[in-house]
């Protein structure tokens, strides 16, 4: 669920820079919690349960990310709501069977990654602000780092922390981190929607409605979509106009423009030319082989076939 593009608002806006990958997991941040690979049930206690060593990496990891969140959210003046923490899949109470102590940790795990999905949301937005009043001393806002370490040492937010945290890709913004991305309003934007060059900035993907009215606002025409993408957007099943007694007709297929395609059977004649004039002796009765003994397959087999106005079907 949040790991797929949804309508951007100013409180869950962290969920266009959820990463769809688990590449964290194996970070060195997260290392302490690792799944269990054998069962602890302690004395006196009804149920299975983390050690007190697995516990205390598990909940202060917890305490770290949520502190992070809740720190850049104010010194940022952002507004930035996580459902849950971590702890609330359970893996703080004992479990009377085994198997689902291991469910709870399971959800608990993944879901770090969407914590650190609001804090990559929450990073770039800090970094943002601080650019916009880097020029006026008054009302300098610090570096996100900086906000961290001073309000989270009591947690265990210290250097050492934040190497970590820069060792994963949670403050890096490149195309090939991806992430869940976001449908945006280009017109009646809701409160503190960011620009799609500020999405664009951070490589995060957004889509939007398209419509003629749109196209008409001067300050949109580069938001335009290109051609091909207006026609693979019309090229759908198209309905019949119902006939005179009233009765709908069956949906007509309108067969996509191909016309590119007889550039493509056109080098892939002079592709096979040149291979046959550069064929060894060998080759050539291998294929000699194959034609006089064709392999059998089941699967289906389609052709493009030239329909006679330009179009492939």
């Amino acid at each position: 669920m949040y790991k797929k593009p949804a309508w951007w608002t100013a409180a869950f806006g962290w969920q266009a820079f959820v990463e769809l990958a688990n590449g964290n997991l194996n970070s060195s941040l997260l290392s302490g919690i690792i799944p269990l690979t054998s069962p602890y049930l302690p004395e006196g206690v009804d149920g299975y349960t983390l050690s007190p060593w697995e516990l205390n990496e598990w909940l202060s990891l917890d305490k770290q990310v949520s502190r992070a969140c809740q720190l850049l959210s104010m010194h940022y003046q952002l507004s930035s709501i996580l459902p849950w923490d971590p702890w609330n899949f359970g893996y703080l109470q004992p479990h009377p069977q085994y198997g689902v102590l291991k469910v709870c940790l399971d959800k608990a795990r993944k879901w770090f990654i969407i914590s650190l999905g609001q804090l990559s949301y929450l990073i770039a937005a800090g970094e943002t602000h601080a650019l916009q009043l880097h020029d006026y001393s008054r009302l300098k806002w610090l570096p996100w780092g900086e906000v961290l370490l001073q309000g989270g040492n009591d947690i265990g937010i210290n250097r050492w922390w934040l190497d970590l945290l820069y060792e994963t890709s949670v403050h890096v913004f490149v195309q090939e981190v991806e992430r869940a991305g976001a449908f945006i309003r280009l017109v009646d934007e809701p409160d503190r929607q960011p620009t799609v060059k500020w999405f664009c900035t951070y490589h995060i993907l957004v889509w939007y409605p398209w419509s003629s009215s749109k196209a008409s606002l001067p300050h949109l025409r580069l938001l335009a979509p290109l051609p091909h993408q207006l026609q693979l957007a019309t090229m759908f099943i198209m309905q019949s106009p119902a006939s005179p007694d009233g009765t709908q007709t069956s949906p007509i297929l309108r067969p996509l423009c191909m016309k590119k395609m007889d550039k493509f059977f056109k080098d892939r004649a002079l592709r096979n030319q040149r291979k046959l004039a550069s064929e060894m002796h060998e080759q050539r009765l291998t294929c000699l082989a194959h034609e006089k003994n064709p392999l059998h397959y089941l699967a289906a087999m389609y052709v493009w076939r030239n329909n006679g106005h330009g179009e492939y079907e």
